[in-house]
């Protein structure tokens, strides 16, 4: 079957009957729902080959820290397993690979046993998706195109954080700052952000973040996730196992591998979708 590239998708007319997600598709943007929100945040277990972060004393300083400690990462490439769980019951493993070139593109490809479950891509705020299963093709902006997908409200995740193994803060989250709290291995970090609450937990020798709590204003969770086993390659600290709850479900990543600042060709960064797909633009 020919290829095309996704600029002749977006010239042909849009179909205009409403995108309705079955169970597979679930469990594809699942999956990706999952591996996005829990790859941005970084969690550790065993951080005492981790080098020390200068000392910082404050919510301002910790954000600084945060926010320059990958300035120089302009590309990752990262491979896992992922491990699904929807409403406690067990689901296939799948594999992943990720390529991120910065500022802001980003490619997923998940399959199990040798086969495309599911690619997206994300170039600047769109995010486009393609599920060969059932040949469904979506367009739309990030957290638009996951909702529609997973039912789930996505306006918390930031999908150009997401690849980076990094909580997505930055200084200009100091306002939202509610609590900051030193401990001797810890450091406590609360934030507000109109429609949710966010509590985190960081060790303070090395600044990654054991646990980042997301509640809604009423403290009723919305999600956790926990990172552990860092290690560092390439001069950078990344996370090597991921976890995130949400309700009964779960999903771990387990990462094989990370390499930082390779070359990536830019084709990669284009989606190419069968002719015959069917595209579903998200509003």
């Amino acid at each position: 079957m020919s290829l095309e590239d996704h600029r002749g998708q977006r010239d042909k007319k849009p179909r205009t009957h409403i995108y309705k997600s079955t169970a597979t598709s679930k469990r594809c943007g699942a999956f990706l729902l999952f591996t996005l929100s829990v790859l941005f945040l970084s969690g550790c277990a065993n951080t005492r080959a981790i080098p020390p972060v200068p000392t910082y004393t404050s919510a301002a300083e910790l954000l600084h820290i945060l926010a320059t400690r990958y300035d120089t990462l302009r590309s990752l490439q990262t491979q896992a397993r992922i491990t699904l769980k929807l409403d406690g019951i067990r689901e296939n493993r799948a594999t992943a690979r990720f390529h991120y070139h910065s500022p802001d593109q980003l490619r997923i490809d998940i399959g199990t046993f040798g086969i495309s479950i599911l690619t997206a891509v994300a170039n600047q705020n769109v995010l486009e998706v393609y599920l060969p299963r059932e040949n469904n093709y979506l367009v739309g902006q990030p957290e638009k195109v996951l909702q529609a997908l997973t039912g789930v409200n996505l306006a918390y995740y930031d999908l150009n954080q997401a690849i980076l193994g990094l909580p997505n803060l930055s200084p200009l989250d100091l306002p939202r700052v509610t609590r900051f709290l030193p401990e001797q291995n810890q450091v406590f970090l609360e934030l507000d952000y109109t429609l949710w609450k966010r509590k985190l937990v960081f060790d303070r020798r090395s600044a990654t973040l054991l646990e980042d709590h997301i509640l809604s204003n009423e403290g009723k969770r919305i999600s956790k996730r926990l990172l552990s086993e860092y290690y560092q390659t390439g001069g950078f600290v990344l996370p090597k196992h991921i976890e995130i709850h949400q309700g009964a479900d779960l999903i771990a990543i387990d990462v094989k591998s990370h390499k930082g600042n390779i070359d990536i060709p830019d084709i990669l960064f284009q989606m190419r979708v069968p002719g015959d797909v069917s595209r579903h633009d998200i509003e």
